[in-house]
Order: structure tokens, then sequence, then C-alpha cells
């Protein structure tokens, strides 16, 4: 199948769609219930700006094979990519229908309520799949992510407390307990997760970066920064550089932080919280006029 995907591509970009077409066609027909290379096949269709043959290969192959779960997953796939949610919902169905305990499909379908129906439908929704299915994680995750979309805090960390029990080796599960605690400011809680998540998943930088903002939260400052320090790189790395001036501001190295701000806009020019924290840390420290200079110049986005 990869081999297959691999050479439809290079048709594709050779402008050869019959043939990569007839290709694809023909692995779909192998592989008639395999969520992962229906799914493949058919974005390696959608990126090449053939959605529409991919919907046709897609209910060709529901029509030959009219218990296969994956062609009307991804025909609902589709739909939702296309911002069509309704049709979505009838094809997410009928995969579910097919294959009750598939997670991926239960939360596309509430994506696809969620848009046309509101979040309450979703919820109802994915909290009776989950109701049924306890070991459902992904799903578990969606449904606690809706619940903090609408204000629910108390049943999101309540979902994700039990997903902790259940899977105590999970560091995704602990580093967002930790994350949580730190908003409900159970200090001690927030610690004994951040720190199970960081031996949990040694290489990830985020635990040692949720540790940084649990000590910046209780006024520790050297603390924080001692965690902030260990970062040198990576994706969290700009939110590092902006919390450690921060934290270097409130240690009385002012002139340090508003370098490191500085360099930091240079770097990232059309990120707004930058000015506005060096406006924030210059109002704080008398400088109002170099603070007002920053509120009012105008954003590399207008």
């Amino acid at each position: 199948a990869k081999a297959d995907q691999f050479e439809a591509a290079l048709l594709l970009t050779k402008g050869q769609e019959q043939q990569a077409i007839n290709l694809l066609q023909a692995t779909l027909a192998r592989f008639p219930d395999d969520p992962k290379i229906t799914l493949q096949l058919s974005e390696l269709l959608i990126a090449h700006g053939q959605s529409g043959e991919a919907k046709r290969l897609l209910t060709a192959l529901a029509s030959k094979n009219p218990n296969s779960a994956s062609a009307y997953y991804t025909l609902g796939r589709i739909d939702l990519i296309e911002n069509h949610p309704d049709h979505a919902i009838t094809w997410l169905e009928k995969a579910l229908s097919l294959r009750p305990d598939w997670q991926e499909a239960a939360i596309q379908l509430a994506e696809a309520l969620q848009t046309t129906q509101g979040p309450t439908v979703a919820l109802h929704s994915i909290q009776s799949f989950t109701a049924h299915h306890p070991d459902a994680t992904k799903a578990h995750q969606y449904l606690a992510a809706l619940y903090l979309k609408m204000g629910g805090t108390t049943q999101a960390y309540r979902i994700y407390q039990g997903m902790g029990r259940q899977h105590p080796d999970n560091p995704e599960i602990a580093l967002s307990l930790g994350i949580m605690d730190i908003e409900r400011h159970n200090w001690p809680a927030a610690q004994s997760n951040l720190q199970r998540a960081r031996d949990l998943a040694p290489q990830s930088p985020a635990p040692i970066y949720y540790l940084g903002r649990l000590y910046e939260a209780q006024g520790h400052w050297a603390e924080s920064l001692q965690w902030y320090q260990r970062i040198h790189s990576g994706p969290l790395y700009a939110e590092v550089e902006l919390h450690s001036a921060r934290v270097e501001y409130q240690l009385g190295d002012h002139k340090k932080a508003l370098t490191r701000l500085q360099t930091l806009a240079t770097a990232h020019p059309k990120e707004a919280q930058i000015p506005l924290l060096q406006a924030d840390l210059l109002q704080g420290s008398g400088h109002l006029q170099q603070a007002c200079l920053l509120y009012t110049s105008p954003s590399p986005r207008d």
C-alpha cells in the first residue's frame, strides 16, 4: 500500500492523473477496510485538488463493500474538511454503526454535531460513546476538551483523574493533570503530576516548561528561572524566553529582561504578546512614555 501511495503521488505530480486514480482504485480494492490506508490515499488525492475523485473512489468502494466502515469514515472526513458537516454526520454515523468502538469516528461525529447543532449536542454524543467505551482514551480527552471549552473545568479535571488512574504510565495524561492543577492553584498535585510526566517522558521539554510555570505562578522566581533555563531550543523555546524575561524582571534584572524581549521581538515580529509584555514591564518600572510608544505602535499585521 505504501509503495502504491508513493507511485500514485509521483504520477499525480507528473500530471498523469488517470493512471494515479486507477492505481489508487486497485489499492483500495485490496485493502477495503483499512482506515489508515483509505484515509491516506484519499488525502493524497485531496492534496492534489482531486477531492471529487476521492469521493468517487470511496463511494464506489462503499457500493462494492457496504460493510467498509473505513470508506464511510473517510467520506465523512472529506465532508468535514470541505465544510459540509451535515453530509459528514450521515457518513460518520454509518461508520459507527459498523464499528461501534471506533473512537476517531465518534470524535469526528461530535465535531460535525458541534458545528451544526452546537456544543451541547456534541457533548451528549461523545458522552454516550465514552460511557460505553471506558478505555477509549482519545474520546475521553476530546470530552474533557469539550467540557473545558464550555467552562466545565471541574468535569474535565475529573475525566483526567479517571484516565490517570486507568493509565498511570501515560505521560500526556499526567502532564494535562499537572497543567489543570496549576490553573486550580493545587500546587502539591501539580508538582507531583508534572514530575511524574517528566519521569515518564524524560526527553520531552513540556513537563520542564510547566514546572517553570508552576513556580512562576507561586512567585518563586529563582526556581522558575532554573527550570526555564533547561530548555534551549524547540517549539516551546519562544514561550520559554517570554516567561524567562518576565521572571528576570521580577528578580530585578530589568536590563537583561528587556534585552531578551527585544531579541525575541526581532525574531518574531508578528507575535503581539512580546511588545505587550515589554510595555507592561516598562509601565511597571515607571517608564510610561516608552510603554505608551509600544502600546500605540502599529502592529506588523496591520
